[in-house]
């Protein structure tokens, strides 16, 4: 699609090309109407995956294009409501002769990039396409907030030249100025709390879980497991052990971090799905991944490639399940002590989410620490909630799982169609409203299993521990209590919970080169940078990479 003030760029991996396995991604479809001349056309460009029927959702693309054709605002926005409420993740671009309707899912699960540069606006999700006709620049506040927390906020990129398309959105473009009005955006709000008993509330969950399982699981004959002996990835297991006749599951192995693998495979023949082990290396080849992401992805995961490819390659009809979101849905997510203000959450959350000190991260970017600081009082001023411990509940949702764990998602749609029964609207909307006091160390995570599959419980995860008891309680606590302390207390604990699962991670085993392209930092605050942290020093490694 190009116009000359629009354009959109083609699909972005491998995966969201049409190969038959009823995703129905990046496909054209095109319709002659009685509301166009008899010559025109209109063309849907639908990314992605939903648990409506292929059928069901081109009716309802059909109807949202007549509507549109029709200049029916009232309804093209009632219409477009019923398409984000489903689940699953997409976007959507709708082409008449002189426009294009704009939208995406409610969580704005699949990235999608806008840049507006000499009169034009380039939409859509193929970042390599977009750097081949874009020269893209250092964005310094994106790059503070990306050596600080491991992504950027909001719509913010380390480009100045891109942004980030908010979740729930929908546009009206101009195909030939490529001025885009925002007919709708949806802010998700988590104020509103259920005061249902804790076991009430557990059941009708598990109950929606179970549902959603068995609508996705309803559109799509394959589905494989990325299992690991976690809480989230177990559930899954277990909601679609029932919802699907083509069940199977995998892990992957690295060093002598085995034992997670081992819990998988218990709990895989516990429910008699086939299983495998697949075994990956740590490395420090991680150009494929930044070449593909543009930076927008960790590049301390580029060890995951084999395991992904091997998968792909022995479940080529699949679509792989993660447990992604269980962790963000389910336990608390708030401050250990509510925050008193707007200035108090933030210094709250500069400490709780720093991978790199504020005012190091600022200094390297060529910044001040308060002027990272007002990127953030800006970032949550804006979200609708009251309540600052909800505010801070929030930014775990719209800006780290948004911002860092979906990009991950999208790392795995490199291979195969990646998705998770975490994010349905439904189960969100569900979730978020039980009480914090119910979710804090768990106790919540446990009645839901317990409503789910009791037997899960019986196996423990990799340190030992099963979900209720007192050891898991306590370790859970000490998480909520230190997930807020400064940035080398979090580090050493999270050493110390590497070796005691027998973890070696990259830096453990090879060397990572320093940086020789950060010309632009000064030079005190790299060598700082790079001795943070193994996380800190990939972060650095991928902004040099893609700026050298």
């Amino acid at each position: 699609m190009a116009a000359p003030g629009f354009v959109l760029l083609e699909a972005s991996i491998a995966a969201e090309q049409p190969d038959g396995i009823g995703l129905t991604t990046v496909a054209s479809i095109y319709y002659s109407t009685y509301i166009f001349p008899q010559s025109a056309s209109f063309t849907i460009h639908w990314m992605g995956f939903s648990c409506q029927t292929n059928e069901t959702r081109k009716q309802l693309l059909e109807k949202l294009a007549h509507t549109l054709a029709l200049a029916d605002a009232n309804s093209l926005l009632s219409e477009m409501a019923a398409l984000q409420q489903a689940c699953g993740e997409f976007a959507c671009w709708i082409e008449t002769p002189e426009s294009v309707l704009f939208f995406n899912d409610q969580q704005g699960r699949l990235p999608v990039y806008a840049c507006r540069q000499n009169g034009r606006l380039l939409m859509g999700r193929n970042l390599q396409a977009l750097r081949q006709q874009v020269l893209l620049t250092p964005n310094p506040i994106g790059i503070a907030q990306t050596l600080w927390a491991g992504y950027a906020l909001g719509s913010t990129t380390m480009y100045k030249e891109l942004d980030v398309v908010p979740p729930g959105s929908i546009w009206l473009i101009n195909k030939q100025t490529g001025l885009h009005q925002v007919l709708n955006q949806t802010v998700a709000d988590f104020s509103p709390r259920n005061t249902a008993p804790i076991l009430i509330q557990a059941k009708e969950l598990a109950e929606q879980f179970w549902s959603v399982c068995q609508q996705m699981a309803a559109n799509h004959p394959h589905w494989h497991v990325s299992l690991s002996g976690g809480q989230d990835a177990r559930a899954v297991l277990a909601g679609f052990v029932k919802a699907t006749p083509d069940l199977s599951a995998s892990s992957f192995t690295m060093g002598q971090g085995f034992a997670d693998a081992m819990i998988a495979e218990q709990l895989a023949a516990q429910y008699r799905v086939p299983w495998q082990a697949f075994t990956v290396a740590p490395t420090t080849e991680d150009d494929w991944l930044i070449h593909a992401k543009a930076g927008f992805n960790y590049a301390g995961m580029a060890f995951i490639k084999p395991y992904l490819e091997q998968v792909a390659a022995a479940y080529p009809q699949h679509i792989m399940l993660t447990g992604d979101g269980g962790d963000k849905m389910l336990p608390y997510l708030g401050e250990p002590t509510a925050p008193t203000s707007l200035d108090d959450l933030v210094e709250k959350l500069l400490v709780r989410h720093a991978i790199v000190p504020a005012a190091l991260a600022a200094k390297a970017a060529g910044l001040h620490r308060d002027e990272l600081a007002q990127s953030v009082y800006e970032c949550v001023a804006a979200y609708p909630e009251h309540s600052m411990n909800d505010r801070s509940i929030h930014f775990v949702l719209s800006e780290r799982a948004r911002r860092a764990y979906f990009e991950g998602e999208d790392r795995n749609r490199l291979f195969m169609w990646s998705t998770t029964p975490f994010y349905h609207p439904a189960f969100v909307q569900m979730a978020m409203q039980v009480p914090d006091e119910y979710k804090k160390r768990y106790r919540f995570y446990h009645a839901f299993m317990q409503e789910l599959d009791a037997s899960l419980q019986t196996i423990p995860d990799a340190n030992g521990y099963r979900l209720g008891s007192v050891g898991f309680a306590a370790q859970k606590w000490m998480q909520e209590q230190f997930r807020s302390g400064p940035v080398w207390l979090k580090n050493a604990l999270r050493q110390i919970n590497a070796l005691r699962n027998g973890n070696n991670s990259a830096t453990n085993t090879l060397k990572i080169d320093l940086p020789s392209a950060l010309c632009f930092m000064p030079d005190t605050a790299v060598q700082q940078i790079w001795q943070t942290s193994e996380e800190a020093a990939w972060h650095l490694r991928t902004i040099a990479k893609v700026f050298r």
